[in-house]
């Protein structure tokens, strides 16, 4: 490292907050029957439902294939269920179950407590704080697309 570079990057910031978070979700959703690594792609399903996986996909950056598996695993268990796509033959749709709304909903409201706690240790609007992650998201797309386009 030179002199002139921050000791810590932001990517690296990122990294720290993504692995604190994922431990904040694993406690929240311990008991609920979802696991942490499930909860996003289960609270994706429940908001934008009935959704194709390639929302999901494009919605999370996640790889069509990534995104099959997580929905073939909460097939398995019971939380999500595959139904016909009315406007496209050749996909289908995905929703939760009444066991998945029940287990979601659950692992919500504890996280939700999480959220509010963490809310009021900000030194800023939370809303503000979200407006900044979703420039930053965009800004991963951007240097995606570029990146894409570099490779050819």
């Amino acid at each position: 490292m030179t002199d002139n570079q921050p000791e810590r990057t932001l990517l690296l910031d990122l990294y720290a907050a993504f692995h604190k978070s994922g431990q904040i979700v694993e406690a929240a959703v311990d008991g609920t029957g979802i696991s942490a690594e499930d909860f996003a792609f289960v609270s994706i399903v429940g908001l934008r439902e009935p959704v194709t996986p390639t929302a999901i996909s494009r919605e999370f950056g996640h790889s069509l294939s990534t995104v099959l598996f997580r929905a073939g695993r909460n097939v398995d268990l019971g939380f999500v269920e595959r139904i016909a796509n009315p406007g496209d033959g050749r996909s289908f749709l995905l929703r939760l179950t009444p066991a998945g709304r029940d287990a979601w909903r659950l692992a919500a409201t504890n996280l939700w407590r999480v959220v509010e706690r963490l809310q009021a240790r900000l030194s800023r609007p939370a809303g503000e704080v979200q407006q900044v992650l979703r420039e930053l998201q965009d800004a991963f797309d951007e240097e995606g697309a570029g990146a894409r386009a570099a490779r050819g």
